[in-house]
């Protein structure tokens, strides 16, 4: 599946309209394409993008998972320094 961009998302997060109807219809517009794409998972890939979750995932449906890329990465990196014993 092809990267998408969503440069709208960031201006709507960083005007505190994570529920408003104007990013409901871009959200909606979006994702309409992944929506018919069978996914099993969407990567949340810009740290905007986590405070959409509740939206995101209404548009996508429970059976897709959402995944923060900055969680994700956090993780990884704390796993790596307890394996390194830092």
């Amino acid at each position: 599946m092809q990267q998408r961009a969503c440069p709208l998302f960031v201006p709507l997060v960083e005007e505190g309209w994570l529920d408003h109807d104007v990013t409901r219809m871009v959200a909606a517009e979006y994702l309409a394409d992944l929506k018919t794409a069978n996914l099993e998972s969407l990567i949340l890939g810009c740290t905007h993008y986590p405070m959409l979750a509740p939206l995101l995932q209404a548009q996508m449906g429970a059976g897709v998972k959402l995944i923060d890329s900055g969680a994700e990465a956090a993780g990884a990196t704390a796993e790596l320094l307890r394996e390194r014993g830092l």
